[in-house]
Formats: structure tokens, C-alpha cells, sequence
């Protein structure tokens, strides 16, 4: 059984001795961050393969203000940047565990027909 989660979490965010939260959708956030990236020149091609490069600080002003339309009040530069890296981890694991499970319930389940008669095809 594969079992997945609504992505959603939460930041306690403090700010001048007031403690607030955020709540976000990990995967929106990651999205919106690639859009940035993008217009901000932030991958590029080394060698055939994409790079990307560390964020700007137009990239992050830019991020910031997207993330207070998103409702984190009060964002700035600097919590712009730990979001972008903590996000980046959230989705990498949630994705990462997601193809895990994946993997184990394909190999939990007995071969397709198709599978077992392109076994008797090829005599594998």
C-alpha cells in the first residue's frame, strides 16, 4: 500500500518577540521556486548538465515577496532563503520516500500477464 500525505506543513515563524506559524503546500512552494529560478537565470548547462546556481539576492527578494502574497507576513530576505532550502529538502524526501514505495509495491506484486508472456517470448 502506498501511503502519501496532503504535503502540507507548517513554520513557526518568530519575529520581534512574536511567534507566529505559516502553513504552505510543499509542492506549490517548490514550483513557484523553480519559476523564480528560471527568471532569474539561476540554471544553466556545465558539461551537458543542468546546474543550479545558488540564489541571487534577486532571487530571494523576489521569493520573498511571492511567499508574503502567499501569506507568510513580514518575509524577509533571510527567511526567504532558509524556506527555499528547507523546502528543497521537504520535496526532495517526500519525493524520495514516495518512489521507494513505489518501487517496493511493484515488486510486491506477481509479474502481468504481459510480463510473463514476454518471459515465454524471449525465454528469459
Amino acid at each position: 500500500m502506498i501511503k502519501i500525505d496532503n504535503g502540507q506543513r507548517t513554520i513557526e515563524i518568530s519575529a520581534n518577540g512574536e511567534i507566529r506559524h505559516w502553513s504552505y503546500d510543499v509542492l506549490l512552494i517548490k514550483l513557484l521556486a523553480e519559476k523564480l529560478e528560471g527568471e532569474h537565470a539561476m540554471r544553466t548547462k556545465v558539461d551537458n548538465k543542468e546546474v543550479l546556481l545558488p540564489p541571487t539576492d534577486g532571487f530571494l527578494e523576489g521569493f520573498a515577496v511571492a511567499l508574503q502574497e502567499r501569506g507568510f507576513e513580514g518575509c524577509t530576505i533571510d527567511a526567504a532563503f532558509r524556506v527555499y532550502n528547507i523546502v528543497n529538502a521537504q520535496f526532495r524526501a517526500m519525493y524520495g520516500k514516495l518512489a521507494e514505495q513505489i518501487a517496493e509495491e511493484i515488486a510486491q506484486k506477481p509479474p502481468s500477464l504481459i510480463a510473463r508472456l514476454l518471459r515465454k517470448i524471449t525465454g528469459a
